[in-house]
């Protein structure tokens, strides 16, 4: 029992601290949660690329961070593209090209 409680604290604590790496990519920072406001504009897969370089500059504890970033830029990836893309632009329609005969 002792067992299944520890593996569900440990379970608990990783998806907290996971996917930090893609939360400062959406959030356009380049240190989780430190750093103000918005320094760049989010990239695909951002958030690998946080933590690798985070990896080689603070910690290698971003490791561990590393498979959830990869899940979470690849779900976050269609919202990203849609954000980079724009606007779709806006057309009105009249009657005649919406069905009317001519």
């Amino acid at each position: 029992m002792a067992k299944y409680f520890r593996m569900m604290a440990i379970f608990a604590c990783l998806s907290v601290a996971g996917g930090c790496g893609t939360y400062a990519n959406l959030e356009g920072k380049n240190l989780p949660a430190l750093a103000p406001g918005k320094q760049y504009e989010p990239v695909a897969f951002g958030g690998v690329r946080n933590d690798i370089r985070w990896c080689h500059s603070i910690s290698l504890l971003f490791l561990l961070d590393l498979p959830l970033s990869i899940a979470g830029d690849v779900i976050t990836l269609p919202l990203l593209k849609k954000q980079q893309a724009g606007p779709l632009p806006s057309r009105s329609y009249s009657a005649v090209e919406v069905g009317e005969d001519r």
